[in-house]
């Protein structure tokens, strides 16, 4: 595997620039203007659900833009962060807050888009790798606290040790350490935090890793019968590691091998990880309020969700088109995951696949 030098290792407040995205926000097209200086096409690709002619919503967030006149790029930084808003990430009460300071105070700030991870996600995951391979080795080293803490918890669920569970956690272990866990971002990071970018695993593989996992593989289903096919997952189940329960079921999956039965563990639920439906109605009553000027009806809000909603305008700042219209883009980017159950950003991919390009090239 090939090796990189420390200075290719990291980003230092420098990211990845947002203008690379820009043209993934391009979507309908807008009327033609005598001026060359006008946009030709309005910023709404990743708010399209319905076709446009029939979404009174996306004319009303276009008309906005209209009202702008030209979107400059530091507009279009403001406006791409709007689209990093994934209601699925483990971050995205916090990040949904930040967005609001962003229109509020008008200030890019560093951002992570899709897969991307903070850097306390990422301890937090290479702990458990850490952990994981601990208990491979019979041995308990680590050197922080948060590691220390998380090895306790998997010496504690994985129990008594046999042969089965050895190769079930390391298999496990095998397995999260493929994972992508990138902590990347886009912007830029006044603090100067150094992020790792390479690698974008938890420990380095070995050359040949693939051909272990098969092998174990191989003798767990002979040990186990169709059983085996539940703990033989990725981590976390399919999906990424930026998944707000990603951990919870990476924790379900090293609790079943504790007492080799699926499900046979499930540990408490987080309660950041609740309430998150009941979150999102008050984030889009609140926003809606902001952008069409209208008051909110405080019958049944408890004090908590009425903090919430102060805190979320006084946030947003004093109302102007410009925030309108970003606020409108970000309630309608959180109403179509709302009502659809799934990330409806048309070019994700393209998001992630400009992403890896760009770290590719500093790595070269």
């Amino acid at each position: 595997m090939k090796e990189y030098q420390d200075r290719r290792q990291s980003l230092t407040g420098d990211g990845i620039p947002y203008h690379l995205v820009y043209h993934l926000l391009e979507g309908s097209p807008r009327p033609i203007r005598s001026s060359p200086a006008q946009n030709k096409r309005f910023y709404d690709a990743n708010l399209l659900w319905r076709e446009v002619s029939k979404d009174l919503e996306i004319q009303e967030i276009n008309s906005l833009e209209m009202k702008i006149g030209q979107v400059t790029p530091f507009i279009l930084d403001l406006r791409t962060m709007v689209d990093f808003c994934c209601i699925w990430r483990y971050d995205y009460p916090d990040n949904f807050l930040s967005i609001c300071r962003v229109i509020g105070e008008m200030k890019a700030y560093p951002a992570r888009c899709h897969y991307q991870i903070g850097i306390e996600r990422g301890r937090e995951l290479n702990a458990y790798a850490s952990a994981l391979l601990n208990w491979i080795k019979g041995e308990q080293s680590f050197t922080t606290e948060q590691e220390r803490e998380i090895t306790a918890e998997v010496f504690k669920i994985l129990g008594i040790r046999n042969q089965l569970k050895e190769k079930l956690v390391e298999r496990t272990y095998l397995g999260l350490i493929n994972r992508h866990i990138d902590c990347s971002f886009f912007g830029y990071d006044s603090t100067k935090t150094k992020v790792t970018i390479s690698p974008f695993s938890s420990q380095r593989l070995t050359y040949d890793w693939q051909s272990r996992i098969h092998e174990l593989e191989r003798e767990i289903m002979r040990e186990m019968g169709s059983e085996g096919y539940n703990f033989l997952g990725e981590p976390g189940g399919v999906e990424p590691p930026c998944h707000f329960k990603y951990i919870r079921r990476l924790l379900i999956l090293i609790g079943s091998i504790g007492v080799l039965k699926w499900r046979g563990y499930v540990p408490p639920i987080d309660p950041k990880m609740k309430g998150r439906r009941e979150l999102t109605h008050s984030y889009l009553t609140t926003l809606e309020s902001f952008f069409k000027r209208k008051g909110i009806s405080h019958e049944k809000l408890d004090k908590q969700e009425e903090d919430l909603r102060e805190k979320i305008l006084k946030s947003l700042g004093e109302s102007d088109t410009i925030k309108k219209w970003l606020a409108f883009s970000l309630w309608k980017n959180l109403k179509n995951q709302t009502l659809y159950q799934a990330y409806t950003m048309k070019r994700w991919i393209e998001f992630g696949r400009i992403k890896d390009s760009y770290i590719r090239n500093l790595l070269a």
